[in-house]
């Protein structure tokens, strides 16, 4: 079984994007907020933990 995806491809390219350059203050929490997903969840995108 697996687990269904949370973040499409251009969720997580937005996300990587935003962080790297940190446009609009950006950090975790507020990304997090804004896609609707887990301060986790982003920090394993950044991190390359999971594939999406």
């Amino acid at each position: 079984m697996t687990r269904a995806r949370k973040l499409t491809d251009a969720q997580v390219r937005e996300i990587r994007e935003t962080y790297q350059y940190r446009k609009h203050g950006f950090g975790y929490g507020a990304l997090a907020k804004k896609f609707g997903v887990s301060e986790s969840c982003i920090r394993d995108v950044l991190t390359c933990r999971v594939r999406y």
